[in-house]
């Protein structure tokens, strides 16, 4: 068995101790967890038990061998293996999920549960289970219960975690955090606090019950340090109650509120008393909110059936379903219910979840052990509410509404005999002959092709599954993409999961690309690609990759499922071609950005410091060297000045490239400028403490000078108010850990971009602190010429103020201080870019920006950070789990199933759960938005005039398009552009103003410019293929983006679907 005591690897489990933490991920080390039962079910409770790196599974399955139906729900079967034991055979492919958990394998229960800290029963009879249970409730302490079924289109999960059960942090959210602006005294020793206005960050504070602690306040010191429970609350405040005899001070500035997570008890009935007393069920679907009180007598009536049989109902049995409907009944008056009355019982509902019971279909299997595995995990860490006590849920929405024959249920002694008794064989045919795209192969990816493999899908003759990503296994994926290995880091993503899943099923047919879907690929995934899919299933991680591919979906008129995680929170949307809202139609794709006035000079938490720092080594190590590479490669200074113009490049930017910051310097220039460019090691430790002098110190002398502390604003207010931090120079101590951490990785960084070699002990402080004693540091005073800006809005207006003449000069004048690129070739320099990795503790990156995170937090007294803590907010790392990733992949093959059955839109579900709480939220898909004409009021400038309203007429072309609609242009002929605008205002009787490439955003057309009018008689073809930069290889159409107005309604704004315009064949 595996040490409890094991060292935790903080890179490999990073995106777990994002959610639970250091504490929780230790408390699993000691989590000893014996799984009862062998069905696909089980194996996703063990999959996720043991990636969550628990100490030790035992697989217990009651002698159960193998047979080819396992093959429909549990992943790690082969043919192979019918007939041996499915422990012992599946046991060390457990293992190798994870080597730091004891996996092991029995046939027989242990005759002693000692040592076991949670015990699930998965599809056992219930009197073994009813048997199991008490003998958890007996032992001291007693030991976390959990029964589970997945039974056809239905499923239970009951959970027992004792008479008294403590958890931490109920809720699993961050902790509220406020930024005090001022305290007021009340009536009754009541103080009302007052916070920041945030739209964005409103407080959501529980009277009587959150409990707030305080820090920084000045003036009313007795607060900090103190816990106070709230006594009111409001959007941006809340009030708390002295206690009697407490003094305070009078309030003076400042000051931070956290809220201090509070634990909670639970008490838990056992499986026998549950049965007959359920207390409250979670209801996921709203629609048949009294669904779960008649699975809670299915249940049992199937087990009684069982009980009685030895085995589950036949498919299709009227006999059968007779017998388990006639328990259903029997069980209303012996049930209790929360609501104090008796369900109603739907004998159609009964008779067909009963027909599918005997099955385990993969979708149901990876739902169920999605929350399975997150209780366990709870059981072990007291951390997350525990389900109390029991999750029905069913998908009787999959099934056609006409039922299904007896003849086509029928067993077949094959592999898919479940997935055929529940859905029936001519669905299983058509979902075998599917053709589908499966963007991303990460932890989602892994988890659809493993349901895809599982349930049989595109293994006929015409089915295909196409997966491409373009990442590569790192040792940080190992934890939740459960198709990788330790020997597969380093690999492609898409090409080792195939690999994987065509091992689970030889017959499934499946192609692999490594490329990135975007704009940049469509010569790989042309029209032709797109329009040979039957679906597209999304397995992405970021907004504007799923934009994009919801675009492709909408024109191509595909079917689109679309699902992401977020720690134990998942999502699911199903996109129905003409009939659903389409993923853009709700999300720009844009994500909230921080002020660059904050980042720069006004941060007051570190994940205002962190983006900073990030943002700073990029600079240096990525974006500087590679400017250096291009101008290295240019004939002169002026031919790079002229390829960075041609690129788009404005004179600022290039500016910005040459010279960075017009004080603080940056560009080329601090690369190649007179005395820059380092030649030793000694010059890079040189370079180091000098950009140590100008972040920590000199920056802020400037920033203090210009706003001393008794500033005031044009308003006569003070100007370091919260949530402003005034900061403090903070000067270079070589005795201190974080100084010393910003010149080791600095130094060795500018080093490796220069190719410079380093000394063998480059990481011996005592090297550096000899090295620092010749590096002469300059003085500094502050300038009374420099602005800097202190509001969002100034930004944009600083920039227009920029003097091009005086730039273009400046660029001109710095060029001719470096040396030619000649020269520098000449000179065999060459550089190197550090392209950011998170994951790789011997690169230097993240002690960089660590410390100078830290220490920037140190200059405006922030709390400074951890190494971990620091990557995952520089690295931007997401939470991730393997339950809420397998449940999400389980929900969408539902919804695939509903599909192939043509079912309505009414039928789908959209998803959105929260394993934490836990809550399961299934709602109907929103119908696809229809534009009509209107009239609306608008707001042109809500910031500066909120007041001023204005009327504006919308007309629609035509009247109730929504974005699955376009306007088709086919002729026999390529139109000219001339043609193509009298074909709008004959058809239409629009006037076409601006027309642009929708593939690449160019301009093709603006009426009011007059060089376009050379443009009216040029093809269509040709004016996409050269103006627009579109590739029309292998095109039929091209979609391009209108701007119309009507003649003689100047006031009247147009909207249109987009234009698809059919090109000339062959282009």
């Amino acid at each position: 068995m595996a040490s409890a005591e094991v060292e935790l690897d903080e890179n490999l489990h990073s995106r777990q101790i994002a959610l639970y933490g250091r504490q929780s991920m230790h408390k699993l080390r000691h989590a000893n967890v014996l799984v009862v039962g062998s069905d696909g079910l089980a194996a996703e409770v063990s999959k996720n038990v043991i990636l969550a790196n628990v100490q030790a599974v035992t697989l217990c399955d009651l002698g159960k061998r193998a047979e080819a139906r396992n093959l429909s729900s549990h992943f790690f079967l082969t043919e192979d293996d019918f007939g041996k034991s499915i422990a012992t055979v599946t046991q060390p492919r457990f293992q190798e999920l994870n080597d730091s958990v004891a996996v092991s394998a029995t046939s027989e229960i242990p005759e002693s549960l000692d040592g076991f800290t949670t015990v699930v029963c998965v599809g056992v009879p219930l009197d073994l289970a009813q048997r199991l249970n008490d003998e958890c409730r007996s032992r001291r302490p007693q030991i976390a219960f959990v029964r589970c079924s997945s039974r056809g289109l239905f499923g239970s999960v009951f959970a027992d975690f004792g008479d008294e059960f403590w958890v931490r942090d109920p809720d699993g959210l961050p902790p509220t955090e406020a930024i005090i602006t001022n305290i007021s005294e009340g009536k009754n020793g009541c103080y009302h606090i007052t916070t920041v206005a945030d739209k964005k960050k409103k407080l959501f504070l529980e009277r009587g019950k959150d409990v707030m602690k305080f820090s920084e306040v000045k003036g009313m010191t007795e607060l900090n340090g103190s816990e106070y429970t709230v006594s009111r609350s409001t959007n941006f405040g809340f009030s708390i109650r002295k206690e009697p005899g407490d003094v305070l001070s009078p309030y003076k500035g400042g000051g931070i509120a956290v809220q201090v997570k509070q634990p909670e008890v639970f008490h838990f009935k056992s499986l026998r008393q549950s049965l007959k007393e359920p207390g409250e069920f979670v209801v996921a679907d709203g629609g048949v909110r009294d669904r779960p009180a008649l699975l809670h007598l299915l249940d049992q009536a199937l087990d009684e059936f069982q009980g009685s049989h030895g085995y589950l109902p036949a498919p299709a049995n009227q006999e059968h379903a007779d017998e388990v409907l006639a328990s259903v009944e029997a069980l209303l008056d012996k049930v209790r219910m929360p609501t104090g009355k008796a369900p109603v019982v739907d004998a159609d509902v009964v008779r067909r979840l009963t027909s599918g019971a005997s099955a385990v279909v993969n979708p149901m299997a990876a739902i169920l052990g999605g929350i399975v595995g997150q209780e366990v995990i709870k059981a072990s860490t007291g951390q997350f509410r525990p389900l109390t006590q029991w999750i029905h849920m069913d998908a009787l929405h999959c099934l056609p509404q006409e039922g299904l024959d007896a003849s086509d249920v029928r067993p077949m002694g094959s592999r898919y005999d479940d997935m055929i008794a529940v859905f029936g064989r001519k669905f299983h045919a058509k979902l075998a002959d599917l053709k589908y795209f499966m963007v991303g192969c990460g932890a989602l990816g892994c988890e659809f092709l493993k349901n895809f493999a599982l349930m049989g899908m595109a293994t006929g003759e015409q089915g295909l599954v196409t997966v491409t990503d373009d990442d590569i296994i790192e040792r940080s994926n190992l934890t939740r993409q459960f198709l990788f290995r330790n020997r597969d880091v380093g690999q492609s993503k898409s090409a080792v999961a195939a690999k994987a899943v065509v091992k689970m099923n030889p017959k499934l047919h499946i192609v692999t690309h490594q490329d990135r879907v975007s704009r940049d690929t469509e010569a790989v995934f042309d029209s032709k690609f797109w329009s040979s899919q039957d679906g597209v299933c999304n397995a992405l991680d970021n907004v504007k990759a799923r934009i994009y591919v919801d675009e492709k979906c909408v024109r191509y008129c595909l079917p689109l499922f679309d699902s992401g995680t977020r720690g134990t929170q998942c999502s699911v949307q199903v996109i129905i071609p003409r009939v659903s809202e389409n993923y853009g139609a709700s999300s720009d794709g844009s994500e909230p950005q921080v002020a660059a006035c904050v980042l720069h000079n006004f941060p007051h938490t570190i994940e205002h410091c962190l983006p900073l720092a990030r943002s700073e080594f990029v600079g240096h190590f990525e974006a500087n060297p590679r400017e250096v590479s291009r101008y290295l490669s240019a004939e002169s200074g002026q031919s790079y000045v002229d390829s960075l113009v041609k690129a788009g490049s404005s004179t600022g930017d290039i500016l910005d490239k040459v010279r960075g910051h017009e004080q603080w310097g940056g560009g080329i220039v601090d690369c190649l400028g007179p005395e820059r460019r380092p030649s030793r090691f000694e010059d890079c430790v040189s370079w180091a403490r000098r950009t140590f002098e100008d972040y920590f110190v000199n920056r802020i002398i400037q920033l203090t000078a210009l706003y001393p502390e008794d500033a005031t604003t044009k308003t006569g207010a003070l100007f370091w108010t919260p949530p402003k931090r005034f900061p403090r120079p903070v000067h270079f101590d070589q005795d201190d850990a974080m100084c010393m951490q910003f010149i080791v990785s600095a130094s060795n960084l500018r080093a490796k971009v220069f190719g410079i070699p380093v000394p063998d002990n480059n990481r011996d402080e005592g090297l550096f602190k000899s090295l620092l004693e010749v590096v002469v540091v300059p003085s500094f005073t502050p300038r009374d010429d420099v602005t800097i800006e202190t509001e969002e809005d100034e930004e944009s207006d600083q920039e227009l103020e920029l003097n091009l003449e005086e730039d273009e000069d400046v660029i001109k004048a710095l060029l001719d201080e470096l040396p030619t690129p000649q020269q520098l070739r000449e000179s065999k320099l060459t550089m190197t870019m550090e392209e950011f990795e998170k994951d790789d503790d011997s690169n230097f990156h993240m002690d960089f920006i660590g410390s100078l995170a830290n220490m920037r937090a140190r200059n405006y007294s922030i709390p400074e950070v951890d190494k971990l803590k620091a990557k995952l907010i520089a690295g931007r790392i997401i939470p991730a789990i393997a339950t809420a990733t397998a449940m999400a992949t389980g929900f969408v093959c539902l919804e695939l199933c509903k599909l192939i059955n043509k079912k309505p839109r009414e039928a789908h579900r959209n998803v959105s759960a929260n394993l934490a709480q836990p809550s399961i939220t299934l709602f109907q898909p929103m119908e696809a938005r229809h534009n009509f004409s209107r009239k609306v009021e608008t707001c042109p400038e809500p910031e500066k005039y909120p007041d001023y309203i204005v009327e504006e007429d919308i007309l629609c072309v035509p009247e109730g398009f929504s974005a699955w609609d376009s306007l088709d242009v086919e002729h026999e002929h390529d139109l000219t552009l001339q043609e193509l605008i009298d074909f709008f205002e004959k058809t239409l009787g629009l006037e076409l103003c601006v027309l642009t490439a929708d593939d690449t955003g160019m301009l093709l057309y603006n009426q009011v410019m007059p060089k376009h009018a050379e443009r009216l008689q040029v093809p269509m073809s040709e004016l996409v293929r050269t103006v627009g930069q579109v590739n029309l290889a292998n095109r039929k159409d091209v979609l391009l983006v209108p701007i119309f107005m009507k003649k003689d309604s100047d006031d009247l704004k147009v909207e249109t679907p987009i234009v698809k315009y059919s090109l000339p064949s062959p282009v």
